[in-house]
């Protein structure tokens, strides 16, 4: 668990601190996820399903939040 954390909280700062931080945490993680023994292409397809995890649930919560309001 440490490892994993070792390797996330960093990309999360970069999100909060720097200017267009998320494009620099998805540079990092994807040239860090090789260094761990991650093939690129499994890199990139972890870093595209991730996104769109996230891009949906952009959609899903507030949808599920309108519904059950009424």
């Amino acid at each position: 668990m440490r490892r994993v954390t070792a390797r996330g909280q960093p990309a999360n700062a970069m999100v909060g601190v720097l200017p267009g931080g998320a494009a620099f945490s998805a540079a990092w993680a994807f040239r860090q996820l090789p260094l761990r023994g991650v093939e690129q292409v499994v890199a990139a397809a972890l870093l595209v399903v991730s996104g769109a995890f996230a891009a949906l649930s952009l959609f899903v919560f507030p949808s599920a939040g309108a519904f059950t309001a009424g």
